[in-house]
């Protein structure tokens, strides 16, 4: 049978391992740890992210009016724009409307727009414009924001 020096058998080699793992760990958790505290407080920090939907209808009456409906799960107040432009990215109307219990509504005078010329319809949403309240969820220029809808365009998040 094996005797360490202190006179323990197994069980005093499990003991002395525990003496010696913390002896040898301690000081190394405590370095980790403190190159983990200052990297936190350097600065660095954690940032959630909303996967920023947003889903519309058009409606289109004789009035040469465009209703452009719809629902998103972005904050309540956040300002959405719907824009009608050109294949050359003439913009021909464009307006905004306020997020309310997750629904949206904006209206598009079509009166000046050219008759049988294709026109795509843009909605977006942009966190510059947004409240403070807004921002603090999707961050100033949309940092929090992810998802497939959401596209970088000059600097921020749309």
């Amino acid at each position: 049978m094996f005797s360490f020096p202190n006179g323990g058998g197994l069980e005093g080699a499990s003991k002395q391992a525990a003496v010696i793992y913390r002896q040898l760990w301690r000081p190394r958790a405590l370095a980790i740890g403190l190159v983990l505290s200052s990297f936190l407080a350097s600065g660095c920090h954690l940032i959630w992210t909303l996967k920023a939907r947003i889903e519309s209808r058009v409606l289109n009456d004789d009035n040469r009016l465009l209703t452009v409906e719809g629902t998103s799960n972005l904050p309540d107040d956040s300002v959405i724009e719907a824009s009608l432009r050109d294949n050359a990215g003439r913009r021909w109307a464009s307006g905004r409307g306020l997020l309310r219990q997750s629904q949206f509504f904006v209206v598009l005078d079509i009166s000046r727009c050219p008759g049988f010329h294709k026109l795509t319809l843009d909605i977006s949403f942009d966190p510059v414009l947004a409240s403070a309240k807004v921002q603090d969820q999707t961050g100033p220029r949309g940092e929090a924001l992810g998802g497939p809808q959401v596209v970088e365009s000059h600097d921020r998040a749309m």
